[in-house]
C-alpha cells in the first residue's frame, strides 16, 4: 500500500520533487473544442533547472488574436494536460498565474494576448512546491541576417539560441532550427536580438563548428562569420568596374561614387548614380578623384536599384572576342580616352569587375562608348540635348551627318548626345 501511494504522488502531483518531471511539451490549439495542433520537438521546453523551464515559439501565434495553450509532461494523450485550476481561461500576458497539476478533463487554458508586433512568444513555467507558475511575454525586436552559402548546400537552416544559466535556450525551434529563405543567391532569416546563430545544412555540416556567431542586424555572414565590408580600388584614371559576391550599401560611402548603366544609344551609355544598397553580384562603375583604396559596407539586400546593362564578373569571366549576340564591352583607356570598348579579341573580365552588355551594336569596333553621368551636367565633354540646329554635325568617325539620329555627335567642335 505504501508503494502505491508514493507512485500516485509522483505521477499525478509531482509534489515530492520537481526533478520527478521529465520532458515538458507545449500543447497549443483552440480553446473552443480543444484540439492539439502540434506536439513535436519544436514544442518542448528547455530545462533551465529542476524548477524552471522555458520555450520560445513564433510570434505568428499572437499576431492576429489570443493564443491558447496548455502543457504536459509526456507527448502521449494518456498523460494529464496542465491547465488552469478554475472554470475560466487565464491570461498570462506579462504576468504570472499558478495552477496545480492534472485537470485532464478541464476544457480551459492559459492564453497570451494579441500583439501584431510580436516576433516570438516566450512561455516560462516554474515549479513551486506543489504548483506551477506560468507566465508569457513577447519578443518584438529582431535582426535580419543573411548567409552566403559557400558549399552549395541544398538548404540552409539557422539555429538561434541564447545562453541562460549556462543552458542554451532554443530561440527558433529545436536543432537544426529554422530553414532560411533563399533570395538573390543568399539565405535570409529574422533572429532575436542578442542571440547566437549557427548556420547548418541539417546533415552534420555547420558554421561555426563550435559556438555561434553573434547576431547583428543586417549582418551578412559566410563560413568565417560576419563579413562587414568588401575592399574596392580605383586607379589613377578615376574609373573602375566593380562587383562583389556580397550585397553592399553605398549610403555612407564618400570617397567613390557608384553607377549603373540604365540605357545606351550609339556611342554612349547613361550612368545612373547608385546611392543605397545593391544585391550580391551586381555590376557597377566606380568613379573617384584619382586613385582610391576603400571599403564598402555589406548589408542585407535582394532588390536591384534598377535596370543595369553592367554584368558582374564576381570570378574571372572569359569573354569571347567578336561576339555579337550580345555585344560585350570592357572598360579601358585608349590614348587617355576612358570608356567602354568592344571585345573584338578574347579577353577576361577579372574577378570583382564588370563588363557592359548590349543587344545592339553601340559603336564601331575601333571607337569607344562614352559615358554620360546623370548627377553631372557635363562629363567627359558630352552634353545631353533634346535637339541641335547647327552647321557642321559629324559622327565619331569624322563623317558629316545631314540628319542626325539618336547618338553621340561632334557639333561645332563639341561632343553632344542627341536624343
Amino acid at each position: 500500500m505504501k508503494k502505491l501511494i508514493l507512485m500516485l504522488f509522483l505521477v499525478v502531483g509531482g509534489v515530492l520533487s520537481a526533478s520527478a518531471w521529465n520532458d515538458m511539451y507545449l500543447i497549443c490549439g483552440e480553446n473552443n473544442g480543444w484540439s492539439i495542433s502540434d506536439n513535436t520537438a519544436n514544442f518542448i521546453f528547455t530545462k533551465l533547472s529542476d524548477t524552471e523551464r522555458k520555450i520560445i515559439v513564433p510570434g505568428s501565434y499572437v499576431n492576429s488574436g489570443k493564443w491558447y495553450f496548455r502543457f504536459r509532461e509526456k507527448d502521449s494523450d494518456t498523460w494529464y494536460n496542465i491547465c488552469p485550476d478554475g472554470d475560466s481561461d487565464v491570461d498570462v500576458t506579462n504576468t504570472t498565474a499558478t495552477t496545480a497539476t492534472g485537470h485532464k478533463d478541464n476544457p480551459k487554458a492559459f492564453f497570451v494576448g494579441k500583439n501584431s508586433a510580436a516576433k516570438w512568444v516566450v512561455i516560462t513555467i516554474q515549479w513551486n512546491t506543489n504548483k506551477w507558475n506560468v507566465s508569457g511575454s513577447y519578443i518584438t525586436e529582431s535582426c535580419q541576417v543573411s548567409f552566403i552559402n559557400p558549399d552549395g548546400w541544398s538548404k540552409v537552416n539557422a539555429y538561434a539560441y541564447k545562453t541562460e544559466s549556462t543552458i542554451n535556450v532554443d530561440y527558433m525551434g529545436a536543432w537544426p532550427g529554422t530553414e532560411m529563405t533563399e533570395e538573390a543567391g543568399m539565405y535570409i532569416v529574422d533572429v532575436p536580438v542578442d542571440s547566437k546563430i549557427i548556420f547548418t545544412d541539417g546533415e552534420g555540416n555547420q558554421y561555426p563548428s563550435t559556438g555561434g556567431f553573434d547576431a547583428v542586424d543586417n549582418g551578412v555572414y559566410d563560413a568565417s562569420g560576419l563579413k562587414e565590408n568588401v575592399p574596392a580600388s580605383v586607379s589613377s584614371l578615376g574609373y573602375a568596374t566593380f562587383s562583389s559576391a556580397y550585397p553592399l550599401d553605398f549610403t555612407s560611402v564618400s570617397d567613390v561614387t557608384a553607377y549603373r548603366v540604365s540605357e545606351a544609344s550609339a556611342g554612349v551609355v547613361k550612368m545612373e548614380k547608385v546611392t543605397g544598397a545593391v544585391p550580391a553580384g551586381y555590376g557597377l562603375l566606380l568613379k573617384s578623384d584619382g586613385a582610391v583604396n576603400t571599403y564598402i559596407p555589406t548589408t542585407v539586400c535582394t532588390t536591384s536599384p534598377g535596370t543595369n546593362m553592367l554584368v558582374a564578373s564576381v570570378t574571372d569571366t572569359p569573354l569571347t572576342g567578336g561576339v555579337k549576340d550580345p555585344y560585350r564591352y570592357i572598360l579601358a583607356a585608349d590614348g587617355g580616352e576612358v570608356g567602354f570598348y568592344y571585345v573584338n579579341t578574347d579577353r577576361t573580365s577579372g574577378a570583382g569587375k564588370a563588363y557592359l552588355e548590349s543587344t545592339s551594336n553601340l559603336t564601331p569596333a575601333s571607337a569607344r562608348v562614352a559615358m554620360v553621368f546623370n548627377d553631372e551636367s557635363e562629363t567627359t565633354g558630352i552634353k545631353e540635348l533634346k535637339s541641335v540646329k547647327a552647321d557642321g554635325i559629324f559622327n565619331l568617325r569624322g563623317q558629316r551627318v545631314m540628319n542626325a539620329q539618336k547618338g553621340l555627335y561632334i557639333v561645332n567642335g563639341k561632343k553632344m548626345l542627341m536624343k
